[in-house]
C-alpha cells in the first residue's frame, strides 16, 4: 500500500506469479491499482472487497460458485454506489470503479450462470470505454475491449445467434490494434488466443471454412508466442484450442467435399 498526497493506491498481487508478469511487472487488474481519494467513504470498502475477490485467480479460475457467495454484496453494493457516486469523484476514478465493478460482474456471471451480470459488465465496460479513449490511454483501452470481448463471447455461446459473437470479435480485434506482439507480446497472444475462440464459436454455428480458418490462424500466433515465452500453461491452452479447431475445419472440408458435385 502507498500513500501520496491525495490519492491511496491499492494494488493486488496473486499467490503465485502470472506467465503474463514474467517481463518483472506486478500482476495487473487492468489498471493494477484502484485509485480512491484519501478520505473515501465508508461504501468503499464495497469496491475494495469486490476487487479483491474477482482478482483471486486461484479461486476465480474454479468451476462452480467458489467465490460467488462470498462476491455477491460487495458487487451489489459496488452497483448502488455507482448509480449515486459522491460528487467529488473524478471522471477518471469513476471509470476505474466502473471496471473493478464489470470485472466482479463478469465473475459472478460465469460462476452464477446469471447472464444478467454479464450484461451489465459489457455495460460497465462501454461507459469505461468512454472515458479510458485510445488516444489518451490505448493499453488500458485495449484492456478493457479485451475483457468487453470475453462478456461478450460468454453471452454469445449461452444464446443462440451470432449477434454477441460478433460483437465479441469486433471487441478483441479493436484490443489489438493497440495489442501489438511487439509492444505486448503475452496480452496480443492472449487476445489472440480470444479472438479463436469466439471465431470458431461462429463457425461453428455457420456453414463453410471462412471462420475455422481465422480461427485456427489465430490459434496459430498464439502458440508461436507462448512458446516464445516459455509459457507452458498457456502453450497447452492455446495447443488444444488449435487441435480442436484444426479437427472441425478438416471435418467441416470432408463434408464439404462430399457433397459438392462430380
Amino acid at each position: 500500500m502507498s500513500k501520496s498526497d491525495e490519492v491511496l493506491w491499492l494494488r493486488f498481487l496473486p499467490r503465485e506469479p502470472d506467465a503474463a508478469a514474467s517481463s518483472g511487472d506486478s500482476y495487473q487488474l487492468t489498471p493494477d491499482k484502484l485509485e480512491l481519494p484519501i478520505d473515501f467513504h465508508g461504501e468503499f470498502n464495497s469496491v475494495l472487497v469486490a476487487v479483491a475477490l474477482a482478482s483471486i485467480k486461484p479461486a476465480t479460475e474454479q468451476v462452480g460458485r467458489y467465490v460467488a457467495d462470498l462476491l455477491l454484496e460487495p458487487t451489489e453494493k459496488t452497483r448502488r454506489l455507482l448509480d449515486a457516486p459522491p460528487q467529488s469523484l473524478s471522471a477518471a476514478t469513476l471509470a476505474t470503479l466502473q471496471f473493478s465493478y464489470a470485472m466482479a460482474a463478469v465473475q459472478l456471471g460465469e460462476q452464477m450462470g446469471e447472464n444478467i451480470w454479464l450484461t451489465r459488465a459489457c455495460d460497465a465496460f462501454k461507459a469505461v470505454l468512454n472515458v479510458w479513449t485510445r488516444e489518451h490511454v490505448p493499453l488500458q483501452w485495449a484492456g478493457t475491449q479485451n475483457n468487453l470481448g470475453n462478456a461478450l463471447q460468454t453471452l454469445g455461446e449461452r444464446g443462440s445467434g451470432a449477434a454477441r459473437l460478433e460483437q465479441a470479435v469486433a471487441a478483441y480485434r479493436e484490443a489489438l490494434k493497440e495489442y501489438t506482439r511487439e509492444r505486448v507480446p503475452l496480452d496480443w497472444a492472449m487476445t489472440q488466443n480470444n479472438l479463436g475462440t469466439a471465431l470458431q464459436a461462429l463457425g461453428e454455428r455457420e456453414s463453410g471454412t471462412a471462420r475455422l480458418e481465422q480461427a485456427v490462424d489465430a490459434f496459430r500466433r498464439a502458440l508461436d508466442v507462448f512458446r516464445t515465452a516459455g509459457a507452458s500453461h498457456y502453450v497447452g491452452v492455446a495447443a488444444g484450442n488449435l487441435a480442436r479447431a484444426e479437427a472441425l475445419l478438416a471435418e467441416r472440408r470432408q463434408e464439404a467435399a462430399g457433397t459438392a458435385p462430380t
